[in-house]
């Protein structure tokens, strides 16, 4: 378990990123085409770049723990390699053309 707070809150930015987009899909099936008032985004596009956003943030975190707080728990450095790689992931559906 890790031992520092940005330790802690790195594994849990990685869990509830991992929750989050578990019930993204249900979720999406529900309510595909709402779209917010005043705006054209519809919601599930806002929801897609929030859960997104948090596989960012998680390997920003745990990088920080591991160097600045001297994080040296096993459950840090595999939320950090598993958002590093979501993050590629998602980064790079972002960036790319369509298929």
């Amino acid at each position: 378990m890790p031992r520092t707070s940005l330790g802690r809150w790195t594994v849990g930015l990685t869990v509830f990123a991992l929750i989050f987009f578990a019930l993204l899909r249900p979720l999406l099936t529900i309510v595909p085409s709402l779209v917010l008032r005043g705006s054209q985004v519809p919601i599930a596009t806002l929801l897609v770049l929030v859960a997104g956003s948090l596989f960012i943030a998680a390997p920003i975190v745990g990088a920080l723990a591991v160097t600045r707080s001297r994080e040296r728990s096993i459950a840090v450095y595999l939320a950090t390699l598993f958002g590093l790689l979501a993050s590629y992931f998602f980064l790079g559906n972002l960036l790319t053309t369509p298929h």
